[in-house]
């Protein structure tokens, strides 16, 4: 679903997202025929005590060993190889731009803005609650409850000392509609 949502707004090229899995596909075969060479050629080499086997068991394991260092490479490229469009790494920049900026505010390191409790949200799924709390800021009401409840279980209470008004120190303004009312 988020292939095709990012694909639609022209920021995931498929074409390159092709290469690169066949990129990482290159790299784990390498990597499955060094170890069955590496291995195949420590059984030959341990079968085969005569210069000509260690000779063909080393051998073996030396091109495993070179398999698995080219599958090292292979993974390196295809995890460096993007699979987002000129216009997807544009906004990928932006993104990590911005998670980089609200990061140094929940830690203290940049004056918060006026529109940063909109962004609380994006402040969580970036892992950063725990740097906002360290930093010492003022949060909204809703915030450090949800995070008193993570800590200790008892958000409501704390909710409610915060509360300046209670449910039970108002009084509706007209009655409320019973079954036999006819509302």
């Amino acid at each position: 679903a988020l292939n095709a949502e990012l694909t639609a707004a022209g920021w995931l090229d498929q074409a390159r997202q092709r290469q690169r899995e066949r990129r990482l596909a290159f790299s784990a075969k390498s990597a499955l025929a060094g170890v069955a060479l590496l291995i195949g050629g420590l059984v030959v080499g341990a079968d085969f005590p005569t210069p000509a086997g260690s000779g063909l068991g080393v051998a073996l394991a030396l091109c495993g060993i070179l398999g698995l260092v080219l599958s090292l490479g292979a993974l390196g490229l295809g995890n460096a190889f993007s699979a987002f469009s000129e216009q997807g790494e544009v906004a990928a920049a932006e993104w990590k731009g911005f998670a980089l900026f609200l990061k140094q505010v929940a830690r203290g390191q940049k004056p918060r803005p006026a529109s940063f409790e909109a962004h609380l949200p994006l402040v969580v799924a970036l892992g950063l609650t725990k740097d906002l709390r360290q930093s010492r800021q003022s949060l909204p009401l809703w915030f450090s409850a949800l995070a008193t409840l993570r800590e200790t279980g008892d958000w409501g209470a704390k909710l409610a000392q915060a509360m300046p008004v209670t449910i039970s120190d108002t009084e509706p303004t007209e009655a409320l509609p019973t079954e036999n009312s006819g509302h």
